[in-house]
């Protein structure tokens, strides 16, 4: 257990003769755990960003060595998660905006939403490398692939929010209006809106912004995922 977080694991921890210290190596099976129990290894003393419900399989590797284990350690899998809401309250504001005009309703009642996360990982060298990540919130899905640093907290990730209303559904006033002509251009794939984004900056002040050079990078992600 770590936490509340069950951990069932097969492998072991080996050594060889003359290397000082010794090798973890585990395939490990996580169901019906917490985010914040397994971030809590990476983010010691810190307040974990993500809380929710978790469930992953994946490879673990701690090799030997005089560094922080959060460096050495190596993890290549596949995750879910559930009922996940953002620790910065700036960020849960903007992703609670953004279901809310993602359904056509930007000035409806503010209310709880909480996230979906589906996709590969790999953490090596301190970064986590996400691969096809999958986001889903009530009237959005946001595919993404990029790094995330567990030491510095900086991000670099690209890739689509796709929305169920029009852009124009999304504003309210002379903007909506002057956005209708826009809207045919954006709809894709059965979506009201799909566009191209960058994400980067740090976790705390995370920089939202168009991704107006990657559409093919973009456009290779969205076939893998299909």
């Amino acid at each position: 257990m770590l936490a509340a977080t069950p951990i069932v694991c097969n492998g072991g921890v080996t050594g060889k003769a003359g290397q000082k210290g010794k090798t973890v190596d585990l395939d490990t099976v996580v169901a019906g755990g917490r985010i914040d129990d397994i971030l809590r290894l990476a983010v010691r003393g810190k307040q974990p960003p993500l809380s929710g419900g978790i469930g992953f399989r994946a490879k673990l590797v701690i090799p030997p060595g005089d560094i922080d284990v959060v460096e050495k350690l190596r993890l290549n899998g596949r995750f879910r998660m559930n009922r996940v809401r953002f620790n910065n309250q700036q960020l849960q504001s903007k992703i609670e905006s953004l279901s809310k005009r993602a359904r056509g309703a930007p000035e409806s009642e503010p209310e709880t939403v909480t996230s979906q996360f589906d996709g590969n990982f790999v953490v090596r060298n301190g970064a986590i490398q996400l691969d096809r990540l999958q986001f889903a919130l009530p009237g959005a899905e946001v595919l993404l692939s990029g790094t995330y640093g567990m030491r510095t907290e900086e991000l670099d990730v690209t890739g689509t929010v796709e929305l169920d209303a029009h852009l124009s559904q999304t504003v309210t006033g002379v903007k909506s209006w002057l956005l209708k002509p826009i809207d045919p251009f954006l709809a894709k794939n059965g979506k009201g809106t799909v566009i191209p984004i960058t994400i980067t900056g740090t976790r705390d002040h995370p920089d939202f912004g168009l991704n107006l050079h990657g559409k093919k990078k973009v456009d290779e992600q969205r076939s893998r995922k299909n």
